[in-house]
């Protein structure tokens, strides 16, 4: 959102100062405001961080983080970023009176180095935020819990008067309470376990806490930022509160003293606690611009270390490869005298196995010749030799076979007669018998 920015500063603020100042000074809270009160809006929003003027613009709800833990909120009226100068509406303090007052005030933009501000998703535009807001310049009605600063403020920019200041106070008196009533019994009780159960309503309540800030920041209902923040102040003050309750525990006081004593020990212990937890987030964010120019400075040494690490890199690489090429063509050359003094190795190596090889061959051919003619004449007078034992033993068969021819004609033919004669014998047996 574009805020226009006030080219004369002096101007604007005595003409301001002139219309709305006294206007409802006299008047009481509620009578004859020219503002619809009808109106109200839901309450969306988003708390921030401002870290420069130009996070501020004209309307919006600005929250004061002071360190002794009480928070102060106020309505933009104007911003002059040449001047580094922001006017508020706020509820302050008046020097000539004891109760709280609308005023307008201008500070430098240093006051608002530990701000935040809330970013609202419904909202009045500007102009009627502010013309609500000094529609109450002058008014006397502060009241803590009903017409704070913070009610003004969420009144201002959504017509419901809302403090969440109000509504932690109250819980967090109430979690005192408990643990100063179980503080005391567990000096009075026998059991071990009473010792314990203040400790656990202070447990308890800082889970509650811690998820309800989770919660918010996952809502995004809050930045990370003021998120961080406020896990710093809650460590800080349930620490400082579980302190508290062991210091109460161990105090000697009887049971309805004891109650009183436990209460008060333990709201100021986290009180205490939350002031310590914004002094810290204070500390942080003062330290934090140097921190950032630290880690800028930082970035540029490393970026600079990288850009000459770099260079020397290249040229590094540049004489390696230059080196390596050398040592490639040296290498090239060893190795192609190499290959022609082997190749000229092998060629006389083939040479002289090809000689070798050649008498081998020829001395393999003359002994196979002479073994080859002395198998023949071997075959040969083999040959012969079985041929004449052959014939002999053909002679010898032919005449086996004749005498064997002869014998057995002699055989057949005294085989014959004697036949011859047997049947001669029975026939004239037979006809002996058979005289017909």
């Amino acid at each position: 959102m574009n805020r226009p920015e006030i080219s004369n500063w002096k101007e604007y603020e005595d003409i301001q100062t002139e219309q709305h100042t006294d206007q409802y000074i006299d008047s009481k809270c509620n009578d004859n405001r020219p503002i619809d009160e009808s109106k109200q809006l839901e309450i969306k929003r988003k708390r921030v961080t401002i870290d420069n003027i130009n996070d501020i613009y004209t309307a919006d709800h600005i929250i004061f983080n002071r360190l002794y833990g009480i928070e102060h909120h106020a309505i933009v009226e104007s911003v002059n970023q040449s001047k580094n100068k922001v006017t508020v509406i706020e509820y302050t303090l008046d020097e000539s009176e004891s109760n709280g007052k609308i005023k307008r005030n201008t500070y430098d933009f240093s006051k608002f180095d530990f701000a935040d501000k809330y970013i609202y998703e419904n909202e009045f535009d500007e102009n009627e935020v502010v013309e609500r807001a000094q529609s109450r310049l002058g008014e006397k009605c502060y009241n803590l819990f009903k017409n704070n600063c913070e009610h003004f403020a969420t009144w201002a920019k959504t017509g419901n008067k809302v403090s969440s200041q109000v509504r932690d106070a109250t819980n967090s008196g109430l979690v005192s309470v408990g643990a100063a009533v179980a503080g005391s019994t567990a000096r009075l009780a026998s059991q071990a376990a009473a010792k314990f159960v203040g400790l656990a309503i202070i447990i308890g309540e800082c889970a509650i806490d811690f998820y309800n800030v989770c919660e918010a920041y996952a809502n995004d209902q809050i930045s990370g930022d003021v998120f961080r923040e406020e896990l710093i102040i809650l460590i800080a003050e349930y620490s400082a509160a579980a302190i508290g309750f062991v210091v109460s525990v161990l105090s000697k006081c009887n049971f309805f003293f004891g109650i009183l004593w436990s209460t008060v020990l333990v709201t100021l212990c986290k009180y205490i606690g939350k002031c310590i937890g914004r002094l810290i987030n204070y500390c942080l964010r003062k330290i934090g611009p140097f921190i950032s120019k630290a880690y800028k400075l930082a970035k540029s040494f490393v970026k600079k270390v990288f850009k000459t690490a770099k260079d020397v890199l290249v040229s590094v690489y540049a004489i390696g490869k230059e080196v390596v090429k050398g040592i490639y063509s040296i290498g090239k050359e060893v190795l192609k005298g190499i290959y022609n003094i082997g190749k000229e190795i092998l060629k006389g190596s083939y040479y002289c196995i090809k000689e070798v090889v050649k008498g081998a061959y020829n001395t393999g051919k003359e002994i196979i010749k002479g073994v080859y003619n002395i198998g023949k004449e071997v075959v040969k007078g083999a040959y012969n030799t079985g041929k004449e034992i052959i014939k002999g033993v053909y002679n010898i068969g032919k005449e086996v076979v004749k005498g064997v021819c002869n014998i057995g004609k002699e055989v057949v033919k005294s085989v014959y007669n004697v036949g011859k004669t047997v049947v001669n014998s029975v026939c004239s047996f037979f006809k002996s018998l058979w005289p017909w």
